[in-house]
């Protein structure tokens, strides 16, 4: 999700008429960008108080992932407050993946292996 400023000022106005015209898609943007927000900037106490927002919001799909995060709020916790994070792994995960899913049924496993450990320089 891209910040406001990031907009040209064509986008600002056509994002603008779409949540004029569409006050559902308002609220699932407003509160969308809250939960970010809370993320980035580490405000895991106001956690719950957005939860109860997105479960009263009306909105079907928003209250799922409130009730998701509820689920596994130890967890959320947890990504709020701490430094660590698993971006690189799941970026090679996702990596291994693509390869993988490239070279479907074409090679056998010493071309997969020479091509997980080539890294382009660059």
């Amino acid at each position: 999700m891209r910040e406001d400023g990031d907009y040209t000022p064509q986008e600002m106005a056509f994002v603008g008429e779409i949540l004029r015209r569409c006050p559902t898609l308002a609220t699932m943007s407003g509160a969308v960008r809250r939960f970010f927000a809370l993320l980035r900037q580490r405000q895991v106490d106001d956690l719950a108080a957005w939860l109860h927002e997105a479960g009263a919001s009306g909105i079907p799909e928003l209250a799922a992932f409130a009730q998701g995060v509820r689920r596994d709020l130890a967890a959320i916790q947890a990504a709020f407050t701490s430094p660590w994070s698993q971006g690189q792994t799941a970026g090679q995960v996702t990596r291994l993946k693509l390869l993988k899913r490239q070279m479907y049924g074409r090679a056998n496993f010493d071309l997969l292996r020479h091509r997980v450990l080539y890294r382009p320089v660059g």
